[in-house]
C-alpha cells in the first residue's frame, strides 16, 4: 500500500471521529471538546508520520553500526612483539659473521639448508626463540639462524638485474655508480621511495624496489634497535 493511500485513509478516521464528536456534543460544551478532538487529531497524525519515519531512523542506525565495525577492522592493529627480544615483528636484521649457518629448524641437530658466507646479508625476522631467530632470506627461504651471528645494523641487497646508485633522492638525479645483483650495501637513511646507501666509498640514493632489505613504509635513518625513524 502507498504512503498517500496509508494518509488518507487515516485522515477518514478522524473525520469520522470529529463527526462522531460533534454529533453527541451541544451548546458551550462543543467549542471544548471540539478543541479536544482536534488536539486528538493532531497528535494521531504526529504519531503516524513518526511511526513511518522510523525504519528510516533504524537503517541510519545500521549505516552507522557498520560505519564504525568497518573503522574497526581497518584500525592498524599493534605490532607483534618477539618474545625474546620484545622488538617488533617482522623485522630486518643482518648477518655479521662470514659465516652463519641457515638451519630447519632449532639447534644442531637440524640439518643445514646452506650457509652464509659472507657479513652483511639482509635477512628478516619473523619469529624468535631462545639464542635463535627464525628468518627469511632475501629468496623467502625460512629457517633458523643463531641470533648471536647477526647484527642490527641494517644492510640491503640488489635485487635487481641492474641498479643505480644516484646524487640524490630524486629517482632523475644524475646516476653515480651502478650497483650489480646481489651487491650488498650499508643503508644510511631511507626516504618515501629510496634509501641512501653506502657501497665502499660510494655513497648514493637507490629505489626501494631495486633491493631487499627495507619496508615501503620505513623512513628516516637506522636506530639502536635496528629499526628506521
Amino acid at each position: 500500500m502507498k504512503a498517500g493511500d496509508i494518509f488518507s485513509g487515516r485522515v477518514s478516521i478522524i473525520g469520522r471521529e470529529l463527526n462522531f464528536c460533534m454529533d453527541h456534543l451541544k451548546n458551550k460544551a462543543k467549542l471544548i471538546f471540539i478543541g479536544l478532538c482536534v488536539t486528538l487529531a493532531v497528535t494521531v497524525i504526529f504519531l503516524s508520520f513518526k511511526e513511518d519515519s522510523s525504519p528510516f531512523s533504524d537503517a541510519r542506525s545500521s549505516e552507522n553500526e557498520n560505519a564504525l565495525l568497518e573503522d574497526e577492522m581497518n584500525a592498524e592493529a599493534p605490532p607483534r612483539l618477539g618474545r625474546v627480544t620484545e622488538l617488533p615483528l617482522p623485522r630486518f636484521i643482518a648477518t655479521r659473521a662470514k659465516e652463519v649457518n641457515f638451519r630447519k629448524g632449532v639447534g644442531k641437530t637440524y640439518e643445514i639448508i646452506y650457509t652464509f658466507n659472507k657479513p652483511g646479508i639482509p635477512l628478516e625476522v619473523i619469529d624468535e626463540y631462545e639464542e635463535h631467530f627464525k628468518v627469511k632470506d632475501p629468496a623467502g627461504q625460512e629457517g633458523w639462524v643463531v641470533a648471536a651471528f647477526t647484527t642490527k645494523n641494517r644492510y640491503a641487497l640488489v635485487t635487481a638485474k641492474k641498479a643505480f646508485l644516484r646524487a640524490s633522492v630524486d629517482e632523475r638525479s644524475a646516476s653515480i655508480s651502478e650497483a650489480a645483483k646481489d651487491v650488498i650495501l650499508r643503508i644510511s637513511s631511507c626516504e618515501e621511495n629510496a634509501c641512501e646507501v653506502k657501497a665502499g666509498t660510494v655513497k648514493g640514493w637507490i629505489r626501494k624496489k631495486d633491493i631487499f632489505g627495507v619496508y615501503p613504509h620505513e623512513k628516516g635513518a637506522p636506530q639502536r634497535d635496528g629499526n628506521l625513524q
